[in-house]
């Protein structure tokens, strides 16, 4: 079995600990910088004009001053007191019934309660069938960047470590189930079986291609059901930016949100 299955039940952007937490769902995941995040950063308020949703899109692979421009950004936000609403596939076989969202102060005794229902044979098969979904092994992909004098982002770059910041996100276990039974069976081929998990080769062409339902389409609306149903006033968004595009759409068009000026 990996040794990934092992290190940690939480994917992180850096391969430090369970308390670091990454996503590689947006499709522009692996860009080099972070600058233009700020620049597309988006306030929407509903028909009330009660309720404001500032969306932060992200990339997760940049240069470590650009990650301190938007932690500083997002700690204007919460001074003003908004939360933040922050991704991370928890890599776990248990489904995940505590209700949402889950602030990130409780993750130590959260993750440990999680970790021990784990059944290893049943978590390597998500986890390969997370590989297949998004194409390519996001741990290789992660450790990439650092020859390029990049970083990886974490909560704790950002700053999301307070009472103000929930994760949002879903466990693989959920993820893969809601797959299966809404749109198809996800199968594993002898190719994603014999190539180990933290093997940099993985070719998803050879496995059959990237699955855009499984990698975005599922998780965005769980996001826009959290946020909808949320009692905040005020929530900042923290996700990929092909997330936070799809959140938009459907916050404006089928809720009736409207743009404003950004905070």
């Amino acid at each position: 079995m990996s040794s990934i299955i092992l290190s940690c039940i939480i994917l992180p952007f850096v391969m430090l600990s369970c308390s670091t937490i990454l996503d590689l769902a947006a499709g522009d995941a692996f860009t080099t910088t972070t600058r233009r995040t700020l620049k597309k950063t988006l306030e929407l308020v509903d028909s009330t004009g009660k309720r404001s949703v500032v969306l932060v899109p992200m990339v997760h692979v940049g240069k470590a001053k650009d990650y301190e421009r938007i932690r500083q950004y997002l700690n204007k936000l919460k001074a003003k007191g908004y939360v933040t609403f922050f991704e991370g596939l928890i890599y776990t076989s248990a489904s995940l019934e505590r209700s949402y969202p889950v602030p990130v102060t409780y993750f130590p005794v959260w993750s440990d309660s999680v970790k021990s229902v784990d059944n290893s044979e049943i978590l390597d098969t998500l986890i390969r069938k997370v590989r297949r979904g998004y194409g390519s092994d996001p741990f290789t992909l992660v450790n990439s960047h650092a020859k390029y004098g990049k970083i990886s982002q974490s909560r704790s770059i950002l700053g999301l470590t307070t009472s103000n910041d929930y994760w949002t996100d879903m466990s693989i276990a959920d993820l893969v189930w809601q797959h299966e039974n809404r749109y198809s069976k996800i199968v594993l081929s002898e190719y994603d079986w014999n190539i180990p998990l933290d093997d940099p080769k993985y070719n998803s062409r050879k496995a059959g291609g990237r699955i855009y339902r499984f990698v975005n389409t599922i998780r965005d609306e769980h996001l826009l059901s959290l946020i909808l149903s949320s009692d905040f006033d005020k929530i900042a968004v923290v996700y990929g930016a092909a997330h936070t595009n799809q959140v938009k759409f459907h916050l404006i068009y089928d809720h009736h949100f409207k743009k404003v000026k950004c905070k």
